[in-house]
């Protein structure tokens, strides 16, 4: 007993100051956890209305950013005015990015010699709509309008550059529609063709119907086919007796020179060996471009004169609404609303975001001529986070903690239910002992009361035979007497 009392007390001295300094790092760790969660709704609160902020004015900032590397390449301030109004119009209108459309502004401005402040943003819209219609790019719209203006440029100067570029764009929609062609297709051949037409006085939608009715059957060689062709084909219409130019010297149309072929040979090359070898004869290896075409020469003259149309950007408008997505037109009309609000609200707050940097920056060069006070501030900035290091470490060991004594606890209740029951059966022999001491007790009083009740029942057994023994005993003297 007096072995299990030392026990529990010794039990209960070593956990009291335990649980006091367990319940201590408790309240710390509480506290502290309370402390980092208010910091962190704090710091999040303040993080989502910066993005939020950010996020409203996202569209207007990248705008202003566009305007600006704009103006930092030489464009006029009037110009680029023109060119938002226009990206915001456009935007709405077929769901496109007004962001790009600005951005587009500075190649297609070194891509096209030339381009006055009222010019460049009207082509930049040509140029947009057009890369809307055939799914391209501004960019590469850019590039294929710079070699056609350099390819063409009489043209562009008898037209207009604006003119031109508008019936250029209807020309590459026409030439999607009825060739399949893409504009990088177009420009490849243009370029293998290496300006033969041009050199010879042949139209641009000549050229381009010529070309877009090679290319369905030739490919890829439609370009070099049709510059050989070009170069012999006054010497090689000699041969045949006939002659490729007029009057004035100038080389004929193509539809021309194959209803000249025609006259010639009739209104068909199939079977006609004679013909074809001698057509191979004149022109040798781009006698090809003659056979492709013999038979379309209607096809090809209403080619050209459909290409010769001038619409303005109507054609281009109308294939670029056909592709319009109601989604994406919506997203873009919300994003120019933002646009338009936050551009006025940036001269206002740029300013105030200048002025915060001015000040930060002094601070940071006050830290440098002052070390000593750079120190204390970072020894003070040190100790803070020490101070909420180590409440983040009490959260960590109070965590790990409950983590271990998770594991634990089913030991901790079998050694606790051992304990009890050890006590319960040390309670109970205790009551035993006490019992069993009780009992014998009371033995003892029931033996001395048996022990008295014999000794009285001996001494009444004594005294009621004592006649019987003086009856036996007179007997006997009297036979002793007789005797």
């Amino acid at each position: 007993m007096k072995q299990l009392d030392f026990t529990l007390s010794l039990i209960d001295k070593l956990s009291r100051p335990l649980k006091q300094a367990q319940s201590s790092v408790t309240g710390f760790a509480e506290k502290s956890k309370a402390a980092f969660m208010q910091i962190g709704g704090g710091v999040l609160a303040l993080a989502g209305t910066g993005m939020a902020i950010r996020g409203a004015l996202s569209p207007a900032i990248e705008m202003y950013d566009a305007l600006n590397d704009a103006a930092s390449k030489g464009i006029d301030d009037q110009a680029l005015k023109a060119v938002q109004r226009d990206a915001l119009r456009f935007s709405t209108t077929y769901g496109a990015s007004a962001v790009e459309f600005v951005q587009s502004t500075e190649s297609i401005n070194s891509a096209i010699a030339g381009l006055t402040g009222n010019e460049l943003p009207k082509v930049t819209k040509v140029a947009n709509t057009l890369a809307f219609a055939l799914k391209s790019t501004a960019a590469e719209t850019a590039e294929f309008m710079g070699q056609m203006f350099g390819n063409f440029s009489a043209d562009a100067e008898r037209l207009g550059k604006v003119q031109f570029a508008e019936q250029l764009a209807g020309k590459m929609v026409y030439m999607r529609k009825v060739f399949g062609t893409e504009m990088g297709t177009i420009k490849d051949l243009m370029e293998g063709a290496r300006g033969v037409g041009t050199n010879y006085g042949v139209g641009l939608d000549e050229q381009l119907a010529v070309l877009g009715q090679l290319n369905r059957t030739l490919g890829t060689e439609a370009s070099s086919a049709y510059e050989g062709f070009m170069t012999g084909a006054v010497e090689g219409a000699k041969k045949l007796g006939l002659s490729f130019t007029d009057a004035t010297g100038k080389m004929l149309s193509m539809p021309e020179m194959l209803i000249k072929l025609q006259g010639k040979y009739g209104k068909s090359l199939e079977g006609n060996l004679k013909a074809q070898a001698e057509l191979d004869a004149a022109f040798g290896d781009s006698s090809a471009v003659v056979k492709h075409l013999y038979g379309n020469v209607a096809l090809l003259q209403r080619n050209i004169t459909e290409l010769g149309g001038s619409d303005g950007l109507k054609r281009t408008q109308e294939m670029a609404s056909k592709l319009v997505k109601p989604w994406d037109r919506f997203v873009q009309i919300l994003k120019a609303i933002q646009t338009v609000i936050g551009l006025t609200l940036i001269p206002v707050l740029y300013p105030v975001l200048n002025r915060l940097a001015d000040m930060g920056q002094t601070f940071a060069r006050w830290m440098q001529l002052f070390p000593n006070i750079a120190r204390v501030i970072g020894y003070a900035a040190m100790a803070l986070l020490g101070f909420a290091a180590v409440g983040a470490v009490a959260n960590i060991v109070m965590g790990a903690s409950k983590f271990i004594m998770a594991g634990l606890r089913g030991i901790w209740v079998a050694m606790t239910a051992v304990t009890k029951a050890y006590t319960a059966m040390v309670w109970l022999a205790q009551i035993a002992v006490i019992a069993w001491n009780a009992t014998l007790k009371f033995l003892r009083g029931a033996l001395l009361a048996v022990r008295m009740a014999a000794i009285m029942a001996g001494i009444g057994i004594n005294l009621m035979s004592w006649p019987v023994l003086l009856v036996i005993g007179a007997i006997t003297l009297l036979a002793a007497g007789c005797w």
